[in-house]
């Protein structure tokens, strides 16, 4: 947590004025900061009330701060702090400003990123740390999509919808959104969806008594969706089958092997080709989920907060823009050479799609319970 930052009336920022709370000290030792948050059964009298981590609270920190609270929070496994960190962090990517520059090539721009030296080194010994594969549930059923990708126009709508939903929120199991994601609702059902016709009232009204945040776009995102899916196919019809054009061609092409990202080394052309543009919606990470979800690829990487805390020693997050093209799959790029350096160390890592669902799993507010492996 940064210090030393002037306050309103030109004093110095504390750890305290930041947490808005006292720190037990005990010896030599302090309390965590969010410890002293959470464990509100034990204050005195005397103390002040646990302070609320709103979102408008959590926006007027900085992002250094931000990210300090999401990682104690992380420690205390506070789902709701954690999603509303991961909220202001993702508002802030999508929104930092763009410096005007002449044009310049792709590796001066990609200079911008301030990734560390020996950034490679650092996140090998990262992938390295990380617990076994078949030790992390998420890491199985990655794996075994893989082998058995999915086959129909309505498996692959509830992937869509599911992936567009999740942009810029979590969807862990104990958040709204990841509840809604596995309650079965119609809205991930093509065929349901179809019998409204896909009528943008209907889809509102439905999220509406689940999901009210960003209602507009997300009821424009599956609307939108619906006339996509339903112009190439019914929903049991095989991704084999799809015409090969417009914006369906991607889910066509990779289903019939006509692309494929399967050999490590040269999957950054793959990805280096993605386009988000004709998906409303849905950005460059949202369209990598879906891919790696589906099975349709296996060497992306769907890039967020939770993959920039996971580098954070390794690149600058303060600027990096994953709206940027060259961003995104500069970083990429960065984990995939990683990935490779460390395959004789790591042999049940197969590929990034593997590697993201630990990665995942390991910035997830369930954590590991295994010896020797911690959440944070």
């Amino acid at each position: 947590m940064p210090l030393g930052m002037p306050s309103k009336n030109g004093s110095l920022r504390t750890l305290r004025d930041i947490l808005g709370v006292s720190l037990a000290v005990s010896g030599n030792s302090t309390l965590h900061p969010l410890k002293s948050l959470l464990m509100t059964s034990n204050y005195s009298s005397h103390r002040s009330p646990r302070p609320k981590w709103s979102i408008e609270r959590i926006s007027g920190l900085s992002t250094a701060e931000v990210k300090a609270l999401r990682k104690n929070a992380q420690a205390y496994s506070d789902a709701e702090i954690i999603e509303r960190c991961d909220q202001v962090l993702a508002v802030r990517a999508r929104s930092m400003p763009r410096p005007r520059h002449r044009a310049v090539n792709a590796g001066a721009k990609a200079s911008e990123l301030k990734i560390q030296q020996n950034a490679s080194r650092t996140v090998r010994n990262l992938i390295e740390a990380l617990p076994s594969a078949n030790l992390v549930p998420n890491a199985a059923k990655r794996s075994s999509i893989q082998t058995q990708p999915i086959q129909t126009c309505g498996d692959l709508w509830k992937i869509y919808v599911s992936c567009g939903l999740s942009s810029q929120e979590s969807s862990d199991p104990d958040t709204a959104l990841g509840r809604f994601c596995a309650s079965g609702h119609p809205l991930f059902d093509l065929d349901a969806v179809h019998r409204k016709q896909g009528n943008p009232d209907w889809i509102k009204r439905e999220l509406s008594l689940h999901l009210p945040r960003f209602l507009h776009r997300r009821t424009e995102m599956i609307a939108r969706a619906y006339k996509m899916f339903i112009a190439a196919g019914i929903s049991d019809i095989a991704l084999t089958e799809l015409k090969p054009v417009g914006p369906m061609k991607l889910f066509a092409d990779l289903a019939s092997s006509r692309e494929n990202d399967r050999e490590l080394l040269t999957s950054g052309t793959f990805s280096a080709t993605l386009d988000p543009a004709p998906y409303y919606g849905i950005g460059p990470k949202q369209l990598r989920n879906i891919l790696v979800n589906s099975g349709l690829a296996v060497n992306v990487l769907p890039l967020d907060s939770r993959w920039m805390h996971f580098l954070e020693n390794a690149v600058d997050a303060e600027n990096v823009d994953l709206q940027r093209k060259h961003h995104y799959l500069a970083i990429e790029d960065l984990v995939r050479k990683s990935l490779v350096d460390a395959q004789n160390a790591r042999t049940d890592i197969l590929n990034l799609g593997v590697l993201d669902a630990i990665v995942f799993a390991s910035q997830s507010t369930q954590g590991f319970d295994l010896p020797g492996w911690a959440a944070n």
